[in-house]
């Protein structure tokens, strides 16, 4: 199983380069750069300075992949495991930005420059599937060092560590699916400080949710 997860993460790498070739070549030189959270263009780049999406997935990507190794060698396999599924779907999430943006670029040169906007719903639509992958994983992940709810109470016991992943996992589900909904109906004006509140609130309700399984395993 960590085999086909090492080469599912080499090949999110190298559709991230391959796809970043084809954009690039398809879009004019000078492109839009940077938004603002209305979405409205505000610096214009060179089309090569894409190349800093598939840059940052081979490097996230070789990061990952020689720290689940180190584990693996090391004889930890929940560790190393755990870290190739975290891998996965940051991999993923790196990539389908990078192409999303890539695309606004190529519409750029087809498109009158008045009609290109990029808003950040879809920054928040990512986060929130981000969350709803993490919200599947993390009830199956054993105890480890690595990936999960992790607190000083998460990691007193198994027991404890079961039940968080758990919680982690619904809220994380839960949260995810908020995000996505609040990205398609809120205004691009405020999306990106209702995206901060949640993920901070959703943290939050986690830490306290480790500190009561495990106030409640102890008094067990």
């Amino acid at each position: 199983m960590n085999k086909k997860l090492y080469y599912l993460c080499c090949f999110i790498m190298l559709i991230s380069i391959v796809g970043t070739a084809i954009f690039i070549a398809l879009m004019p030189d000078i492109v839009p750069m940077h938004y603002n959270l209305q979405g409205e263009i505000n610096r214009m780049g060179s089309k090569y300075e894409n190349l800093i999406f598939p840059l940052a997935t081979i490097g996230l990507g070789v990061f990952f992949l020689l720290f689940a190794r180190y584990y693996g060698k090391k004889s930890q396999d929940k560790d190393e495991k755990s870290l190739l599924y975290v891998a996965f779907v940051t991999l993923i999430f790196i990539t389908a930005l990078g192409f999303y943006y890539m695309l606004q670029s190529v519409n750029y040169g087809l498109e009158a420059p008045s009609s290109n906007s990029v808003g950040i719903d879809f920054v928040g639509v990512g986060i929130g599937l981000l969350l709803i992958c993490f919200g599947f994983i993390m009830p199956k992940v054993p105890r480890n060092s690595t990936f999960g709810l992790r607190t000083k109470w998460s990691m007193a016991n198994d027991r404890v560590w079961q039940k968080c992943q758990r919680f982690g996992g619904f809220s994380s589900i839960v949260f995810g699916v908020i995000l996505i909904l609040l990205s398609l109906v809120l205004s691009s004006d405020i999306i990106g400080i209702a995206l901060i509140v949640m993920v901070v609130l959703w943290l939050f309700i986690c830490i306290i949710a480790s500190y009561y399984y495990y106030k409640n395993d102890i008094s067990e």
